[in-house]
């Protein structure tokens, strides 16, 4: 059996990724976000709840699409990724 992130972390909390999402696209809610990513409103529900991980392939997209390394966009799934939060978000903008 494939261990997940969520697995005996207790800082885990894709909710971070999602919040950081919204302000990156100036969206705000994850309808309006599941619309920007050409994602269904759904698929991110069950990441929001911590129901599913974020997919590989939705993880390959936000990094086209912000700029973020995917080892930031993981870290965002912590409630400790304060600091690359901030770099991450700052980055996105320098780049638009």
């Amino acid at each position: 059996m494939m261990s997940s992130p969520r697995d005996g972390n207790p800082h885990y909390n894709p909710g971070n990724l999602l919040d950081t999402l919204q302000r990156v696209f100036g969206v705000k809610n994850d309808r309006q976000l599941a619309k920007r990513l050409n994602v269904t409103p759904p698929l991110l529900c069950k990441i929001r709840g911590a129901k599913i991980d974020p997919p590989s392939w939705l993880i390959i997209h936000l990094n086209e699409e912000t700029n973020f390394t995917v080892r930031e966009i993981r870290a965002l799934r912590a409630v400790c990724a304060a600091s690359i939060q901030c770099r991450a978000v700052g980055a996105a903008h320098r780049e638009n």
